[in-house]
């Protein structure tokens, strides 16, 4: 039987992010699977960032870049981005971060052998400010979709059906910092098959800048907001205590000055 040829829509979405830009739009220029549109959208970003991305729209036609008329912030801009796209599987990619060659066509033969699949999810490799490989971080790992209401196992390398982004309406506007986790539980209680892809294709960069003191607190609120609500919906007892752990760690966060 013929395989479908799918076409993938990624989105980056980039605000002040010229320092690594160019690396992540060539690492997706690089990709083994050509079938793909970038999205690239401008969120009013005061560095050379809209140069940087037109500067790659002149060179491939699978290029597009938009600008926002003024600052949306991250959930507002992804739902204008996949509102924009034309592809059958549906992902995003951070300014700072890289796919390896592999990525997008390791997670596109999954939908290709098994047609129950909607939404794969794969492993990260944490690299600093260097790009090199960041040990410091073992812990940051991806985990089993069956804990999902402990943590977000799925952190940031993924690709999932058309269908799931129109399901569920998109990112939620208000979770600024927290929206991927939401769309990722919202995912799963809909009953969509999440598939985990063991293997490392993504190198997601750790520093400093990625998050300031005002965002941890933020991002700590809603965490706070989503753990809470997963309280009340784990079964299962020994889940139920990593839930209050992760919310004493929050919490520990908000009490800082």
């Amino acid at each position: 039987m013929r395989k479908k040829i799918y076409k993938v829509s990624i989105i980056l979405p980039v605000y002040n992010g010229e320092k690594y830009l160019a690396l992540a739009i060539e690492s997706i220029l690089q990709q083994t699977y050509s079938n793909f549109e970038l999205i690239i959208i401008d969120d009013c970003s005061t560095d050379k960032s809209n140069q940087i991305a037109k500067s790659y729209m002149k060179i491939d036609s699978r290029i597009k870049v938009y600008k926002n008329k003024k600052n949306k912030k991250l959930p507002k801009t992804l739902n204008y981005g996949f509102h924009l796209a034309i592809g059958d599987l549906f992902t995003w990619t951070s300014d700072d971060n890289i796919l390896k060659p592999e990525a997008i066509e390791e997670m596109v033969n999954v939908f290709e052998k098994k047609s129950d699949v909607d939404f794969v999810y794969a492993d990260i490799i944490p690299i600093d400010t260097k790009g090199n490989i960041d040990k410091r971080y073992k812990k940051y790992l991806n985990g089993e979709i069956e804990d999902i209401y402990v943590f977000n196992p799925i952190l940031a390398c993924f690709l999932y059906k058309r269908k799931i982004h129109d399901k569920l309406g998109g990112y939620n506007p208000n979770l600024f910092l927290c929206e991927d986790y939401d769309f990722w539980i919202r995912t799963y209680e809909h009953g969509f098959y999440m598939y985990h892809l063991k293997k490392k294709i993504y190198f997601y960069r750790m520093h400093s800048d990625s998050l300031s003191v005002i965002k941890q607190k933020e991002h700590a609120r809603l965490c706070l907001k989503i753990l809470l609500r997963n309280l009340l919906k784990e079964k299962k007892a020994n889940k139920k205590w990593k839930i209050v752990l992760e919310i004493i760690e929050y919490s520990k966060i908000l009490c800082t000055r």
